[in-house]
C-alpha cells in the first residue's frame, strides 16, 4: 500500500513539474544571511542517491531545487553572466535571488518552475543591476514570484517561452513575456523605480481568468507619484482571449493606475471586465471588447490600419483615427468620434458580404463619416452595393443589390435602362 500510494505522488508531482531530484540538480546551504553564488562551499549536488558537497559552482546543465532547510539565505549573484538549465522549486520560506556587485545576467535555458507557499524574488541589491532571461517556460504553481522590488527593481525579467500563472505575478520594472495564460492567477504591473516612472509587462498575448491590475506599496521618497503600471500587448500573430479583470491596483496614497496598449499584427480579445482609470491605446492588430468596458472613461484612441471589434460596451468616447477599422461582424457599444471613415476601413467587408444591415456601433457618433446613405453608395463587387447609416442608435452598413436595372419603361417601342449612381471604393 505504501509503494502504491509512492508511486502515485511521484506521477502527480510529475504532471505538476515537481518530481524528485535528479542526478546533477543542485541546491544551496543556508551557512549566510546571504550567500555569494561564487563560494563553493554554499553548494551541494544531487549524485542520484543524496546531497553532497559541490565541486563545482552550478553551470548550464545544472537545475537549481529548493534551498536546504526551512529558512532561505539570499542568494547573491556575484558573477557577471550565470547561465543554468532551470529553476524548480517547492519553497516554504520566501528567496531571494540578488544581483551583487555590478550589473549582472542570470539565464536560465529551461524551465522555471515555482511551487509552495512563499515567495520567489529577483532583485537588484547594493545599487547593482540584474537582468533575468528564462529561455524555457515559466510555470508559477502557487503563491508569488516577483521580479523586483520597490528599492531593487531589475533591469529586465524576460521569458520566451510561455508562461502559466496560478499563483501571484508582481512585477517590478521591464518585464517582457511571450504568451501567458492566467489560470485564476493575478498578474501585477508595478513601477519600475522609485522616481516616479512607469513600468509594466509586455506580453504577446493574455488568455484565461483572473486579474490583471497596476499596483505600487513603494514607501519613501516620491511615493504619490509611484502610481502607474501598464499591459502593452504586442504579439505579431495569433489569437487571445482573457475572460478576467483589467483593473487599477493599490498604492499607499490610493489607487494606482493601470494602462493599455495593443501593438503588433495579433488579436487580443478581452471578454470579463476593465475598471481601470488609465488610458487605452489600440495601435497594431484587433482589440475584440467582449466584456463590460463600461468603466472605462479615460483617453481610449485607435490609430490608423489598427482595429477595434467586440459585442461588449466601453465608457470612453472612443477617438478613431483616419484609417482605423471597425469588425464588421460585431457590434460595440460605444461613443465615437471619426477623424474620416469610410466603407474600406470596415474590416471584413467585401463581396462576399451577404445582403442585409450591420450595426457597426451603438452610441454617439460625432467626427466625419463618408458614404452616407444610398445615394453614396460604393460598389464592393459581386453584384451588390453599401452605404452607411446613421441612426438615433449609432452607425450601421447596409449592403443592397446593385440596381443594374432600375425599371423598364417602353417609350416609343423602345426600352430604356436608367442606371443607378455608383461610387466605387
Amino acid at each position: 500500500m505504501k509503494r502504491e500510494k509512492s508511486v502515485i505522488m511521484a506521477v502527480i508531482l510529475t504532471a505538476l513539474g515537481l518530481h524528485a531530484q535528479d542526478a546533477g540538480d543542485y541546491r544551496l546551504i543556508n551557512t549566510t544571511p546571504n550567500a555569494p553564488l561564487s563560494v563553493l562551499t554554499n553548494w551541494e549536488m544531487y549524485d542520484g542517491t543524496g546531497w553532497i558537497a559541490a565541486t563545482a559552482i552550478p553551470g548550464s546543465n545544472a537545475v537549481i531545487r529548493s534551498p536546504e532547510g526551512s529558512s532561505h539565505a539570499n542568494l547573491r549573484i556575484n558573477v557577471d553572466d550565470w547561465t543554468i538549465g532551470g529553476i524548480n522549486v517547492d519553497l516554504a520560506s520566501s528567496w531571494r535571488f540578488q544581483g551583487h556587485g555590478g550589473a549582472r545576467t542570470m539565464t536560465v535555458t529551461g524551465d522555471l518552475i515555482k511551487a509552495g507557499n512563499a515567495a520567489l524574488i529577483f532583485y537588484n541589491g547594493d545599487s547593482s543591476g540584474l537582468t533575468v532571461n528564462i529561455l524555457g517556460n515559466l510555470d508559477l504553481q502557487e503563491h508569488f514570484l516577483q521580479p523586483g522590488t520597490a528599492l531593487g527593481a531589475l533591469d529586465g525579467f524576460s521569458v520566451a517561452g510561455h508562461t502559466t500563472i496560478a499563483g501571484s505575478f508582481r512585477s517590478h520594472g521591464n518585464t517582457v513575456l511571450n504568451t501567458v495564460q492566467l489560470n485564476d492567477g493575478s498578474m501585477t504591473v508595478w513601477e519600475s523605480n522609485n522616481d516616479g516612472t512607469s513600468g509594466g509587462v509586455t506580453a504577446a498575448g493574455v488568455s484565461g481568468t483572473g486579474s490583471i491590475q497596476s499596483k505600487s506599496n513603494a514607501t519613501g521618497i516620491n511615493q504619490a507619484t509611484v502610481n502607474h503600471g501598464s499591459l502593452l500587448i504586442n504579439g505579431a500573430s495569433g489569437s487571445f482571449d482573457f475572460s478576467g479583470t483589467l483593473q487599477d491596483g493599490m498604492h499607499v496614497d490610493g489607487a494606482s493606475t493601470f494602462s493599455l496598449v495593443k501593438e503588433g499584427g495579433s488579436t487580443q480579445t478581452f471578454s470579463g471586465t476593465g475598471t481601470y482609470s488609465g488610458t487605452t491605446e489600440v495601435k497594431g492588430g484587433a482589440l475584440l471588447i467582449n466584456g463590460d468596458f463600461s468603466a472605462v472613461t479615460n483617453t481610449f484612441t485607435v490609430s490608423a490600419g489598427a482595429m477595434l471589434g467586440g459585442t461588449g460596451a466601453i465608457g470612453a468616447m472612443v477617438e478613431f483615427a483616419d484609417g482605423a477599422l471597425l469588425s464588421l461582424t460585431s457590434t460595440l457599444t460605444a461613443d465615437a468620434n471619426f477623424a474620416g471613415f469610410d466603407m474600406g476601413d470596415i474590416y471584413g467587408l467585401d463581396e462576399d458580404t451577404a445582403l442585409g444591415t450591420y450595426m457597426l456601433l451603438t452610441g454617439a457618433i460625432t467626427g466625419t463619416v463618408n458614404n452616407l446613405g444610398e445615394a453614396n453608395a460604393a460598389d464592393i463587387g459581386n453584384g451588390k452595393d453599401a452605404y452607411l447609416e446613421l441612426t438615433g442608435t449609432g452607425l450601421s452598413l447596409v449592403v443592397i443589390p446593385e440596381a443594374a436595372t432600375i425599371g423598364l419603361f417602353i417609350f416609343t417601342g423602345s426600352i430604356t435602362l436608367f442606371l443607378r449612381k455608383k461610387i466605387s471604393l
